[in-house]
C-alpha cells in the first residue's frame, strides 16, 4: 500500500495517448521535485476538463493551446507583481 502517486502510476499500463501523457507528467514532477505527483495529475486533469467543451465545439486544439499559453503568461505577470524576492542563502529571510 502506498500514497506515492508516481509509484501507483508506474504500475498502470495504458494505451490511451492522454493517459500516457498524464503518467509522463507525474514522472517528470517526481524526477524534478520529488513530490507533488498527485497534485500535477489533478491539475492536468482539470486543465483537460476545461478544454473539453471547446473540443466538443470543434475548436482546433492549437487554438486551445494558445489560449492556455496566454493564460499562463498573464498568470506569471500577476505572480511577478505580487511576489517578494527572497535571498535563499539568508536563513532569516527564509
Amino acid at each position: 500500500m502506498t500514497n506515492d502517486g508516481n509509484a501507483i502510476l508506474r504500475e498502470i499500463e495504458v494505451s490511451h495517448p492522454a493517459a500516457k501523457n498524464m503518467i509522463e507528467i507525474a514522472r517528470t514532477q517526481d524526477e524534478e521535485v520529488g513530490d507533488g505527483t498527485t497534485s500535477v495529475i489533478i491539475l492536468a486533469g482539470e486543465v483537460m476538463s476545461c478544454a473539453r467543451p471547446f473540443i466538443e465545439r470543434n475548436v482546433h486544439p492549437s487554438i486551445i493551446c494558445k489560449a492556455f499559453y496566454k493564460a499562463m503568461v498573464d498568470a506569471l505577470e500577476v505572480v511577478k507583481d505580487v511576489a517578494i524576492p527572497l535571498d535563499l542563502t539568508n536563513p532569516e529571510e527564509i
